[in-house]
């Protein structure tokens, strides 16, 4: 098993800044945080109702814990032989504070709940096989959903609710998904009394899908957007016991919000090519991607702006409170790992209200 490292081109505009200005700037910017690693995951939240807003990233060695005052700590570790392959982060019982949920590889797929007691992150019940994942669910709630992970493919079976109670995660109705609709391949947004459902499509388009018959699709985005930057390669057996190859492909996670509070949702998505410009060996070169704010129309979604397109695969964007300051944080890959360079990761601010790429002197240590 490996990870393919996607290295991003240099290419054309964003809205609200020229793709130069922005290319020049990231190039010439620290970032308010590097990583000699490659980060897969980016959430933000707080520890506990109290808590100060952080940043958590993950990469497949552990957790990094980012403080609005600019420290970083290396906060939790997998198990032993254990990758960490995704982190999500939500309030799943309503208490103020971030539970973790993480999805690991190694022998097999195996999932983790955690949340922060005494001080440091532990897990609230026994881990499970297969993928766990908040969302916001068909009600507007904080769910948690669970699927199984086969031999032959990434994921089998049905996507279900899991309930989190007494210190075990056990599994409750079904989804009542269409089967080629994996565990993190749809969202729900809240729509006055109602709700919308949208999926992340294998052809690469945001669709929009009828929430009395989900497998009917009512509208499809004109454009290839979803990004998918983190390949896992696995080997996976088969019923006569024979090794085959195949990938773990993921789609970054959407973040469906209120920021204003007012009721109305908006969607934070990373966008980005599927088609790659060059492949060379175990490195896919792509063209990039950006984060775009999605709102509610008629039907589908319509864009509202985006960040620069700054030339870097973005693996992860989220809302985030800096020094009382709300800004998007992403983490952006800037190199790769050829075998002879180490990766690099960097986290970028930009602003909410018009998209533009934050230089990290004013809001960073």
């Amino acid at each position: 098993m490996r990870l393919l490292l996607i290295l991003a081109l240099v290419l054309s505009a964003g809205c609200g800044q020229a793709a130069s200005g922005a290319q020049q700037l990231a190039l010439g910017a620290d970032g308010i945080w590097v990583a000699r690693r490659a980060v897969r995951s980016i959430a933000s939240g707080a520890a506990t109702a109290e808590g100060p807003p952080e940043l958590w990233l993950a990469d497949e060695r552990g957790v990094t814990t980012l403080a609005a005052d600019g420290t970083a700590t290396q906060t939790w570790r997998p198990p032993r032989f254990a990758r960490i392959l995704r982190l999500e982060a939500m309030d799943l019982d309503g208490d103020g504070g971030s539970e973790w949920v993480v999805t690991m590889v190694g022998a097999r797929v195996r999932s983790l709940v955690l949340g922060w007691r005494d001080g440091g992150w532990v897990e609230l019940a026994p881990g499970r096989p297969g993928f766990l994942r908040p969302a916001l669910g068909p009600d507007g709630t904080p769910i948690l959903m669970g699927q199984s992970a086969g031999s032959e493919t990434p994921f089998t079976g049905p996507v279900r609710l899991v309930h989190l109670a007494n210190g075990e995660l056990t599994d409750g109705e079904s989804m009542d998904l269409p089967p080629q609709l994996a565990i993190h391949e749809v969202f729900w947004v809240p729509q006055g009394d109602a709700v919308r459902m949208f999926s992340l499509e294998s052809s690469g388009h945001v669709g929009e899908r009828d929430v009395r018959s989900a497998r009917a699709l009512v509208w499809r985005s004109d454009a290839r957007t979803v990004s998918r930057p983190v390949v896992v390669e696995r080997e996976y057996s088969n019923l006569l016991g024979e090794e085959l190859d195949g990938t773990l492909d993921l789609p970054t996670p959407t973040v469906v919000m209120d920021p204003d509070g007012d009721g109305v949702f908006d969607v934070l998505i990373v966008a980005g090519s599927t088609t790659p410009v060059a492949v060379l060996e175990n490195v896919r070169v792509l063209q990039g991607g950006d984060a775009r704010l999605l709102t509610l129309d008629t039907r589908g979604l319509k864009e509202e702006r985006r960040t620069p397109l700054i030339g870097r695969a973005m693996v992860g964007v989220v809302p985030w409170t800096l020094r009382g300051q709300p800004v998007w944080a992403a983490a952006v890959w800037v190199r790769a790992d050829t075998g002879f360079v180490r990766p690099e990761t960097r986290v970028y601010l930009f602003d909410p209200a018009t998209g533009d790429l934050l230089p990290p002197g004013p809001v960073a240590p």
